[in-house]
């Protein structure tokens, strides 16, 4: 052990190791503060670029932004009252009024500490246990890696909030994208369609920029800024600046029990799989108020509020890094694109990683601690100021991140065609997120797709074909007992929830809390209905300025009825949640029958979880177009919210149009690339700007020549990283002449 921290601290505290733990605070920082993105977001638009890099330096940028952004969130939380992660909205409650009070230093100094010794605590805690992980690993062979797959993505489905279903076929459609092309397990080629760049499966990059980071500028593209208040002037935050950090400092130490006591129960929150950081927040704020004297002064500008938020949050991190280094399970958004990037750099994860590669779980612990150090000491004394970026205009924030995405996507393999994959990936994304089907479980399984299909084939083969040895062994059924315990425990936790909510016999659903998926772009309280849904008609014919005709419906929609509509012609409508159902169904119809066409083992694995993913999707197709059998499943799910619904979402008529908007401009720039190049994205991003406010032409035209000046000093100094478009050359390396890959 002392050997691996000596090799860890050489990486750290080089010029290198330093240079990507300040890189990771400012990124983080920035990332964190502003609703609508967060740390996966940033992590996934730097990991392709970090592709070839040394793995110690490329990990200890990343887990240096996860480790920065929730208390980036917390600034705007406390000086405009808008949480910049969903994790930090329990610290609107208390922080925001120390900003009414002029007390806005007080509050980042408070939230600062507090994330810090979160942030200490939780990756201590990693650190004392590595020999006990160790241990642990040693227990598990094939079959229970098996069933541990299962267990995360089973848990990660309860996170769906009363939509546990929907959890599991999002699951089961991310393990049906991990069996696309060929793998270690066989190598023969599958669900290809004959597309060659999917010949070695599909990318990981491309995939996971769609769901993190293109599908959320969707929703942001469909409001004014990032946030809707500009921060306090600056007399507001530096009066009493010096006086005001000693109080919040002497406010951490006097209240040291809640803030150890919340940092100890975040590690133990985040061991288990999908509690995020807003569930660690909430439970930990609930739990202080009732244990403390003053109870009564929370939401009012409390100093112990405020801790209890905070470092319940930072320090949910060290736990959630035990299972996601241990066993390959994330427990949210940031861990499961951390996942993504310890296997883009060829981590092994387990007792692989535990025996031969220690010094990269110390780099991971050093990581967590100096990147909350760094980050409290640049927000202290910069993020009252550099907070005003969260009132930027969306347009300016959107195209640049889906140019990042874009280029990123080719980056990781140097194929023009991963960027369809990005767009596909981001409209996926975001119907799943409509219609309340957690992208986590999605990105989860397509993750440890191969490794279950692995320990699947390989437990088979053990026990000579017998299906009775996947259910062999004392740690397997210790996992099942789990599972089981963890899904009555949570249908009787939402049950009794909802029987308090019941009036008059009638059902009705609640809002939904955090929802693994879209937890990243939910972020503050502006994503709610404020619009009827609109509804599509049988006759496929959508006119959302029609009263009771032809509306796209969201969730609700048919909620009292399904065939609604004017007194002079009644017509049936079919739900858009049902429309997007069907649609799944038949894409996993198609993996169930070209599973079936497969030879030997090939298509056994596939063939079970497409066949499982078909049944759930009955089940859900059935229940969005019967009010009466959807009522019936939401409380055989636990009394929670109906089947489709998810009240942190927008989906009025005005919503879908603004969100349909932003994807066509996404394709749009992924067709205009794959002809033009690189050098199409100033122009494009330049149109997006003009076309979203008409004044704003001298802005435009001066971050599009920014964004060519960079794109030609990339295209000059690494030509082989730059996508010159198929036009014909018009200036040599820089501007066509690239040759398109062969797609079949």
């Amino acid at each position: 052990m002392t050997a691996a921290l000596v090799d860890a601290a050489s990486t750290v505290f080089t010029p290198v190791g330093v240079l990507m733990l300040i890189a990771g605070a400012i990124v983080g920082l920035t990332f964190g503060m502003l609703p609508g993105l967060g740390a996966s977001q940033a992590m996934i638009l730097l990991l392709p670029f970090t592709y070839g890099a040394d793995p110690q330096y490329a990990i200890l940028l990343f887990v240096a932004i996860m480790s920065s952004a929730s208390f980036g969130g917390s600034l705007p939380a406390i000086l405009i009252n808008t949480p910049g992660t969903p994790a930090n909205v329990c610290t609107t409650f208390d922080g925001y009024p120390f900003a009414l009070r002029g007390e806005a230093a007080r509050a980042i100094l408070i939230s600062g500490l507090a994330c810090l010794v979160g942030s200490t605590v939780g990756a201590l805690t990693l650190f004392l246990l590595i020999p006990v992980i160790s241990q642990i690993i040693t227990a598990f062979g094939a079959r229970e890696t098996f069933w541990l797959v299962l267990f995360g993505i089973a848990m990660i489905s309860l996170s769906a909030k009363g939509n546990t279903i929907k959890g599991l076929v999002a699951g089961g459609f991310g393990l049906l994208i991990a069996f696309i092309g060929r793998n270690y397990v066989f190598p023969g080629e599958r669900f290809t369609g004959g597309m060659d760049f999917l010949y070695d499966g599909v990318p990981m990059a491309a995939l996971l920029v769609g769901v993190f980071a293109v599908a959320p500028m969707v929703f942001l593209g469909a409001k004014t800024s990032v946030a809707q208040s500009g921060p306090p002037g600056h007399s507001a935050i530096t009066s009493g600046f010096f006086t005001q950090a000693r109080q919040g400092v002497a406010d951490v130490w006097r209240h040291r029990v809640v803030t150890v006591r919340g940092s100890v129960l975040g590690v133990l929150l985040g061991i288990i799989p999908a509690v995020g950081g807003a569930t660690a927040s909430f439970v930990n704020y609930l739990m202080s108020k009732q244990l403390s004297k003053r109870g009564e002064e929370f939401g009012q500008g409390t100093p112990e509020g405020l801790i209890a938020s905070e470092s319940a949050n930072d320090a949910k991190d060290g736990g959630a890094l035990m299972p996601t280094l241990a066993f390959g399970i994330p427990g949210d958004p940031n861990t499961a694109v951390l996942l993504g990037a310890l296997l883009m750099h060829g981590v092994a994860l387990g007792q692989p990683l535990f025996s031969n590669e220690l010094p990269m779980v110390v780099v991971i612990v050093l990581g967590l601690v100096l990147g909350q150090i760094l980050v409290s000491v640049f927000g202290v004394m910069t993020g009252p100021f550099i907070s005003r970026i969260t009132t930027v205009p969306s347009y300016y924030l959107v195209p640049v991140v889906i140019m990042c995405a874009l280029i990123g996507s080719y980056l990781f393999r140097n194929n023009i065609w991963d960027t369809t994959i990005v767009v596909i990936a981001a409209i996926f994304a975001y119907g799943m997120t409509q219609f309340s089907y957690p992208v986590i479980s999605l990105v989860l399984g397509f993750l440890l797709g191969i490794e279950a299909e692995r320990a699947f084939v390989q437990t088979l083969v053990m026990s000579q074909g017998s299906y009775a040895g996947l259910v062999e062994g004392g740690v397997v059924w210790t996992i099942i007992t789990i599972m089981v315990v963890s899904f009555a425990g949570a249908w009787l936790i939402n049950r009794r929830r909802a029987e308090m909510r019941l009036g008059g016999g009638s059902y009705e659903p609640a809002q939904s809390s955090e929802h693994a998926g879209s937890a990243e772009h939910a972020g503050s309280a502006e994503h709610v209905r404020t619009e009827e849904p609109v509804a599509v008609a049988a006759t496929g014919t959508r006119d959302g300025r029609q009263e009771g005709h032809g509306r796209l419906s969201g969730g609700t929609a048919g909620h009292e009825g399904e065939t609604g509509g004017s007194a002079e012609a009644p017509r049936v409508r079919i739900p858009a949640a049902a429309i997007f159902a069907a649609g799944l169904l038949v894409l996993s119809a198609f993996f169930l029958l070209g599973s079936l066409g497969y030879e030997g083992d090939m298509g056994l694995f596939p063939g079970v979880v497409s066949a499982a993913t078909t049944a759930l999707l009955v089940i859900v197709l059935v229940s969005e177009l019967s009010p009466r059998l959807r009522s019936v499943i939401a409380k055989i799910d636990g009394g929670g919210e109906t089947v489709h619904g998810n009240g942190t979402v927008d989906l009025s008529a005005r919503a879908v149009r603004s969100h349909a908007r932003v994807l066509a401009w996404a394709a749009g720039f992924t067709v205009a690339v794959l002809i033009a190049g690189f050098l199409a994205f100033p122009v494009l991003i330049a149109a997006y700007i003009w076309r979203s406010d008409r004044r704003q032409v001298a802005a435009a035209v001066a971050i599009a020549t920014v964004v060519a000046a960079l794109l030609l000093l990339l295209g000059i100094s690494a030509p082989t990283m730059f996508w010159t478009g198929v036009v014909p050359t018009v200036v040599p390396d820089l501007f066509g002449g690239g040759r398109l890959p062969a797609l079949f």
